[in-house]
């Protein structure tokens, strides 16, 4: 813990050249496929209750979507392609919500739970900079269930 957060404040401070990468093994959903890992994911902590199918199924949606952008890169693993997708820098995210017919706000909200449910499934590891420059709340909110939980 507190390397992670002299790494980050060392990264604010403009001490770090890159990016740090997180030194955890990968996880073990990290080689799933697309379809095994959205099935995954209702078992997560946080997830919306069975009666409340609507929000359940638009979570799905937004992974689906940060999945099905994500097998467009090369790479052995969804940590390999988010790496080669360039995934910690956050324009990618604007560029689907632009790509979507719905309002931005649909779209976007979407994206990101779907995004919130991967992360926290440890699908891939985003980087410092990545949280830094994408400021989720409810990432942060709902991460106290999943380290309770864990």
């Amino acid at each position: 813990m507190t390397t992670a957060v002299a790494e980050g404040r060392a990264q604010d401070l403009g001490l770090l050249r890159v990016d740090t990468l997180c030194g955890h093994p990968p996880s073990a959903v990290e080689q799933l496929g697309a379809a095994e890992l959205l099935a995954l994911l209702p078992g997560s902590p946080d997830w919306p209750e069975p009666k409340d199918g609507p929000k359940s199924a638009k979570y799905l949606r937004g992974a689906a979507r940060v999945l099905h952008w994500l097998q467009q890169f090369d790479g052995d693993g969804w940590q390999a392609r988010w790496d080669t997708a360039n995934g910690n820098d956050t324009e990618w995210i604007d560029q689907l919500v632009e790509q979507d017919w719905r309002t931005t706000t649909s779209s976007r909200d979407e994206l990101l739970a779907g995004l919130r449910f991967l992360i926290f499934a440890r699908a891939f590891r985003p980087s410092y900079e990545f949280f830094h420059s994408y400021r989720p709340v409810r990432f942060y909110d709902g991460s106290c269930d999943v380290v309770v939980g864990a």
